[in-house]
């Protein structure tokens, strides 16, 4: 899956999510661009710290995945750990599957 084309830095909120399940990784940077990047490499590998997510990637292939930025962000570290914290709170109240394990600290933008 090709990087999402961003020619500059954008801050905000994301979600990397399985196509078939919509079952979604909700994350925050500063360069979501970047992050992105970070994550397939950390998945390849087979390094990434989130066991479940590692594992429907190591079974269905990078190719089941889509990356979706759900919100830009001001560069504000405290601003991006907020609206990620909305938007976990968000999928967890309307019961969509998530493969965050911290779901007390993320819009609720629909990432489907």
């Amino acid at each position: 899956m090709p990087a999402p084309f961003m020619p500059e830095p954008i801050g905000g909120v994301y979600v990397f999510y399985h196509l078939q399940s919509k079952k979604g990784y909700v994350g925050q940077s500063w360069n979501v661009g970047e992050r992105y990047t970070v994550i397939l490499n950390q998945l390849a590998a087979g390094v990434h710290h989130n066991r479940e997510l590692q594992a429907d990637y190591d079974r269905y292939g990078e190719r089941a995945f889509a990356f979706k930025v759900l919100r830009r962000v001001p560069d504000d570290k405290q601003a991006r750990l907020d609206a990620e914290y909305e938007v976990i709170q968000a999928a967890k109240q309307a019961m969509k599957p998530i493969y965050n394990k911290n779901l007390d600290r993320d819009d609720g933008q629909d990432w489907f």
